[in-house]
């Protein structure tokens, strides 16, 4: 048997069928996909070469992180399976290797979406609250939702900055009209803390 002769589309058919779940691949691409756990819990599939050609490897990774960072997403496992053994033998031991237990690490990646998707509204009200109480000031929100861009150009004063998840705002350029508002800002930033 080549490499050529191994169909990954029929392996992970007949795996979405045995672990109950459903093969979402694209005939047309290389690697495969499947959902099990009502699509909580996707991998993606794909070959080895050369003396490697029936060994599959499997990529688990939980779909609701797609908003996430990198760094922030919860990782799981890859495990590698010999292609041409008997199905429910494969399937059993994705399960055992890979599904017996990621309950735990699938409620953390759910926990860590929930606390993103706080932030990002966070961030929002913050942006609103800010431009209604500061007439003329632009609050851009950053893609990812966690930040935004402030901006200010008005009567000769001039403000360019960044709003952090926190509310905090750091500054790059300020320009003030005269010493009266140049001062106020200094008594501001010199303050005792609160």
């Amino acid at each position: 048997m080549t490499r050529k002769e191994f169909d990954l589309h029929g392996f992970t058919a007949a795996l979405a069928a045995v672990l109950g779940g459903k093969d979402q691949s694209n005939s047309d691409h290389s690697m495969t996909r499947l959902s099990v756990m009502t699509g909580a819990v996707e991998m993606s599939l794909r070959t080895g070469y050369g003396s490697t050609w029936n060994k599959v490897t499997i990529c688990p990774y939980f779909p609701c992180q797609q908003g996430l960072n990198h760094y922030e997403q919860i990782k799981v496992d890859s495990i590698t399976v010999t292609g041409d053994r008997d199905i429910a033998a494969v399937a059993k031991d994705v399960k055992r290797r890979i599904l017996d237990g990621i309950e735990p690490k699938l409620e953390e990646a759910r926990a860590r979406v929930a606390a993103r998707e706080t932030l990002k509204s966070s961030v929002a009200e913050r942006a609103a609250d800010w431009q209604r109480r500061f007439p003329g000031l632009q609050v851009k929100i950053s893609s990812d939702g966690t930040g935004a861009d402030v901006y200010y150009n008005r009567a000769g004063r001039y403000l360019n900055g960044s709003m952090t998840r926190d509310g905090t705002l750091s500054l790059q350029r300020v320009s003030l009209d005269g010493p009266e508002t140049s001062e106020a800002l200094l008594a501001l930033l010199t303050a005792a803390p609160r």
